[in-house]
């Protein structure tokens, strides 16, 4: 019984070890001579040994499908991030910043240019930056979005959306002559 329960494990199939355990602890329950006890014995606790020993591989099995699915899934977010931008998710909005003014404006517009299109409105309500001084630089944005896109009838009268500033990071700047 014990041979065909290993022969049962070998082929991936789940054996029962405490049928073949049993039976010899019925050999035991009929007094046999201490040769054949010791034997029956050694068999119980090799019973034991392989029903424990099946256990084990099976939690390290599923341990180190688990430990497998975890390096999967980290791989996988790596390679997410590889393809990922320097700045993707780092700025609400990067590019490079130009003035505009316009008719009937009372201040100067401010608008951030990225790949030739303008990608936000840039407005400081807390009064903390004064965005001429980083007219024509590239920067980063941090901030809050006031208004969303305002479509037009023609791209002249659409505008991007408006943003205030919390934070600006200069990404790079035309170096100024005194």
């Amino acid at each position: 019984m014990l041979t065909v329960e290993r022969n049962k494990e070998a082929q991936g199939v789940t054996p029962d070890y405490s049928a073949a355990r049993a039976a010899f602890e019925g050999v035991l329950a009929l007094k046999p001579s201490a040769a054949t006890a010791d034997l029956v014995r050694g068999r119980i606790e090799l019973c034991k040994g392989y029903a424990e020993g099946f256990v084990l591989r099976g939690d390290l099995e599923q341990q180190r499908q688990a430990l497998d699915a975890a390096l999967r899934k980290r791989q996988d977010e790596m390679d997410k991030a590889a393809k990922r931008g320097v700045f993707e998710g780092r700025f609400d909005v990067r590019g490079t910043l130009e003035r505009v003014d316009m008719q009937g404006e009372s201040h100067p517009l401010y608008f951030v240019r990225w790949a030739g299109e303008a990608s936000a409105e840039l407005v400081c309500t807390t009064g903390r930056f004064d965005l001429d001084d980083f007219v024509g630089s590239e920067i980063g944005i941090v901030g809050r979005e006031l208004r969303g896109v305002i479509r037009g009838t023609t791209a002249a009268l659409t505008r991007p959306r408006e943003i205030d500033i919390a934070r600006i990071e200069i990404i790079a700047a035309r170096k100024t002559t005194k």
